[in-house]
């Protein structure tokens, strides 16, 4: 946590990999808590979420004191919890199969969809390469869909790309704009603390 305290951003990845199923537990509570037990069978879901507690725990670093004797994840469940909230969209009915399989889809329709030119610009590009690459990397594969046709929308001139994509997911757009904030955050958390991701830190798209 002290070196998390000085900005060292390089050591959330230490803390995922030292505690990352402490973080997961504490995940899980919350989901449960919520009365969200379904978003628990999500693939990868869970494991976003670890890693947006630790960039939580990141930014309260250095007001923890390790001789309050409380774990860090501990001590800042509260700001984890609305962190948790915040992912969960505080949707509490129950999702038909439909728009589950429309969500699960995401990805494949969209990071991934030559009709958005990712694909073209990938291979044209180094750099759009890796910024897919790590779009799957950080995110859950519906918050890598949400954030990547929230970005293509916002790109193109849609004046309300928001309320275009919470349509498309079944969100509000007040979701998908904290879904694509946290997204840009964690890529350009990976961009500063991974040398094989740096080139992706220049990029308009974590603007």
């Amino acid at each position: 946590m002290s070196r998390l305290a000085a900005g060292d951003a390089a050591f959330v990845w230490s803390l995922i990999e030292d505690f990352g199923d402490d973080l997961a537990s504490v995940a899980r509570s919350t989901i449960i808590a919520a009365g969200r037990r379904e978003v628990l069978a999500e693939p990868g879901r869970v494991e976003a979420l670890v890693l947006d507690i630790a960039l939580c725990l990141f930014d309260h670093a250095g007001a923890w004191d390790a001789a309050g004797g409380a774990l860090p994840w501990v001590w800042a469940r509260r700001a984890i919890d609305r962190i948790v909230w915040a992912d969960l969209g505080h949707r509490c009915v129950e999702l038909d199969d439909a728009v589950v399989a429309h969500e699960r889809a995401g990805p494949a329709a969209v990071v991934h969809d030559p009709g958005h030119g990712m694909v073209d610009l990938a291979d044209a590009d180094g750099r759009i390469a890796r910024l897919v690459e790590a779009i799957a990397l950080v995110g859950s594969e519906r918050d890598a869909a949400v954030h990547t046709e929230y970005r293509i929308q916002h790109a193109s001139g849609d004046p309300s790309p928001a309320n275009t994509v919470a349509d498309t997911f079944g969100l509000q757009a007040a979701n998908v704009r904290q879904i694509d904030a946290r997204m840009r955050r964690k890529l350009r958390t990976l961009a500063e603390s991974d040398h094989a991701f740096a080139e992706i830190g220049d990029l308009r798209w974590l603007a």
